[in-house]
């Protein structure tokens, strides 16, 4: 198939264009703003990717690009992906919503016209971390946390009404926490997820930076399992606006991963104390299979980061930014 991917330059978006080049015709587009975040470093540098530099807020550009190359299905990945960025100041707050929101209209107009399938990543976050009852796939619960996750919900709505209203074709997948080597390896609190933060940390000899007690509860998945669900998806020909829950294992913070601890007053306002109950039992019936979270995957890990460990900034890391 043509596939087109909007945000390649990124940790998910550069392994997965590299996979599926090998089976499919696949071009990557990306406006390369990660690259311009001088407080957020990659810890592994790489090289600048051949692809077309376009943002997706411009919709006759995007238009352009997508009309030339004509694709069967476009990877959504072009979003501010940070919720410790959306909620550091009103310029980021505004930033998430007009790149998100209005990236992802820009898109839905494109799909309209061109009659491409969508395949785009959310977050488990949309639906908050406080249900008490089974979050099914799909499930109309809505409690964002951050602007970040609220701008996710946009995505949601929107996709819902152009699938109801001109027919597109749209999966949804919401994806738990990421872990593992990318495309880049983020361990800054702004940009560096949870898992990764923590090897590093320990790599360091620093004590892992937990906040409140550490009690929180939520949704893991390797990022090599991220690029096997968007395969598998891309295989299943879902019509309409399909949602898929996407993440292994459900595990609490503290529980990650082996080392002494930092508590720090909670930057953010979350519920330290949830239990979080979901299924993720579709991806796993197309064929997922799980990689969890043992210290043999993160021994892997450590492998691949340690001849970077002299670029380390260690003043990135602890947490700055709160609600």
């Amino acid at each position: 198939m043509k596939i087109a991917i909007l945000g390649f330059d990124g940790y998910f978006g550069y392994p997965l264009y590299k996979r599926l080049q090998l089976t499919h015709e696949v071009i990557g587009i990306d406006n390369f703003w990660r690259r311009t975040c001088k407080d957020s470093p990659s810890l592994i540098p790489r090289k600048l990717p051949k692809g077309i530099s376009c943002d997706v807020t411009n919709y006759a550009a995007l238009f352009d690009v997508l009309s030339n190359f004509n694709p069967d299905i476009v990877i959504h990945l072009a979003e501010q992906r940070s919720a410790p960025y959306s909620m550091k100041n009103i310029k980021n707050k505004q930033h998430t919503i007009i790149n998100n929101s209005i990236g992802t209209l820009n898109i839905l107009e494109c799909s309209k016209i061109l009659g491409f399938k969508i395949i785009h990543i959310g977050t488990m976050g949309v639906y908050g971390y406080e249900e008490k009852n089974l979050i099914t796939e799909g499930d109309i619960t809505r409690r964002p946390g951050s602007i970040y996750h609220l701008s996710k919900c946009i995505d949601n709505s929107m996709f819902e009404m152009y699938s109801r209203l001109y027919n597109c074709n749209i999966v949804e997948l919401h994806q738990g926490i990421i872990w593992g080597v990318g495309g880049r390896f983020d361990y800054d609190e702004i940009f560096g997820t949870v898992l990764n933060r923590f090897i590093l940390q320990r790599m360091l000899n620093m004590p892992l930076t937990l906040y409140g007690k550490g009690n929180q509860v939520r949704p893991f998945i390797h990022i090599e399992n991220s690029l096997d669900c968007v395969e598998l998806v891309i295989q299943n020909k879902d019509i309409g606006f399909t949602t898929y829950n996407q993440y292994t294992e459900i595990k609490n913070i503290s529980k990650l991963i082996s080392g002494k601890v930092q508590y720090y007053d909670n930057p953010r306002i979350e519920n330290e104390n949830n239990n979080l109950k979901s299924t993720n039992k579709k991806l796993l019936k197309l064929g997922l299979k799980s990689i969890y979270i043992n210290e043999i995957e993160i021994n892997k890990i450590e492998d691949e980061i340690r001849p970077f460990l002299s670029h380390v900034k260690k003043d990135l890391i602890c947490p700055k930014t709160t609600w």
